[in-house]
């Protein structure tokens, strides 16, 4: 059930964590809040918010559009699975 401020929202089940994308309406203005929660190995949550103003959104999304059209050039792949590369 959506609180009274969430405009609209989206789960996404990854695993051992899970992305929450939900909309808020918060006066005159929106905002964007991307969550993630991951269960650790002791079986507690750890939660994760960052949260995009109405007045930054475009930007944001056109960063991450960038990030996302270049994403599966950045990692070296073996076979069909992509190797995760640590710096």
């Amino acid at each position: 059930m959506l609180n009274n401020n969430v405009v609209t929202q989206m789960k996404v089940a990854a695993g051992r964590r899970t992305y929450f994308l939900e909309v808020h309406k918060t006066g005159n203005s929106n905002y964007l809040k991307v969550s993630e929660l991951k269960l650790m190995g002791n079986g507690n949550y750890e939660r994760h918010n960052i949260l995009v103003f109405e007045e930054d959104i475009q930007e944001f999304a056109e960063a991450l559009n960038q990030l996302l059209t270049n994403f599966s050039n950045t990692r070296p792949t073996i076979g069909r699975r992509s190797v995760r590369q640590r710096a």
